[in-house]
């Protein structure tokens, strides 16, 4: 049995029992939440800002930019600059497919004072980790002004 969905660009299809597989693999599916949580959070700065995302450069420029609107710091936002490049790097590893740390996520990292990771190392996700950064980003659009709750910026 095969699961299809039409997008009104593109079609997706899967044998039923491939999608059930990557569904049931848990690390699967908090990657996949995190991943839409932080393009949204991106998409969401970036119409405040008036900018494109495409063009927006990481968390710590878009980031510190809705910042600056609002005349607020990293400070103010849970767990400051670091905490968001580290959800920016976890979220890179999954959405790239490598689920690895790379020699430039490990500088991004240590640019900020986050807790070092070293290239090659393999980034996991559990449960905890992932309410986390989705705090982190919450937090980050609360403090620059952003209202989750209004579709308009």
């Amino acid at each position: 049995m095969m699961i299809t969905s039409t997008t009104g660009r593109r079609r997706y299809e899967v044998a039923l029992k491939n999608h059930l597989s990557a569904v049931e693999d848990e690390v699967t599916l908090y990657a996949s939440v995190l991943i839409h949580t932080y393009a949204l959070a991106e998409s969401a700065a970036c119409r405040k800002l008036g900018i494109d995302s495409r063009t927006a450069g990481g968390i710590e420029v878009w980031g510190g930019s809705l910042l600056g609107e609002h005349s607020r710091d990293w400070s103010g936002v849970f767990d400051g600059e670091a905490g968001a490049v580290e959800v920016a790097v976890v979220r890179n590893a999954f959405a790239h497919g490598t689920r690895l740390i790379d020699d430039s996520s490990e500088q991004r990292l240590a640019a900020v004072g986050a807790p070092p990771r070293t290239s090659g190392d393999v980034v996991t996700l559990d449960y905890e980790e992932l309410r986390q950064y989705r705090d982190r980003l919450r937090s980050l659009l609360r403090v620059g002004g952003v209202d989750p709750m209004s579709s308009t910026p």
